[in-house]
């Protein structure tokens, strides 16, 4: 093709590309589409982990893609460990498995959007919560 003709078919084609449909994505659909994640203490938590019955006490936010969470909440990830210290939960969006064992093991339960004021309602012992994983 002569210098011209592609001048010529890039400006017919231009046009097409000047204004491209690009749409921003939210935290949880970029992270899908990169593999998921885990994230602790964010802006907007899709569940808020608390030490003292009634959503009392100290706190800790956690954002999770679908199919991940933390095994084990006593690991380097949050800091100060959150394993055996939840009292309530409050589930903000999602559904979740809440695990007395690390590694995703042992008695658990599944949860979705509510107030859990005590561990009977999120169906764990008191401070026995060790891994909390997004299904839904």
């Amino acid at each position: 093709m002569k210098d011209n003709q592609h001048e010529q078919l890039f400006t017919e084609l231009t046009p097409e590309f000047e204004d491209p449909a690009f749409s921003e994505l939210d935290d949880e659909v970029a992270a899908t589409c990169s593999g998921g994640r885990v994230e602790f203490n964010g802006p907007n938590p899709d569940v808020i982990l608390y030490e003292h019955t009634g959503l009392g006490g100290k706190s800790l936010g956690i954002n999770a893609t679908l199919n991940d969470g933390d095994d084990n909440l006593d690991n380097a990830l949050i800091g100060s460990g959150w394993n055996n210290r939840t009292s309530s939960i409050k589930i903000i969006r999602g559904t979740w498995q809440l695990f007395r064992d690390g590694g995703y093991q042992g008695p658990h339960s599944e949860r979705g959007p509510g107030r859990y004021n005590t561990p009977r309602a999120f169906g764990q012992a008191n401070d026995a919560l060790t891994g909390i994983r997004r299904i839904g």
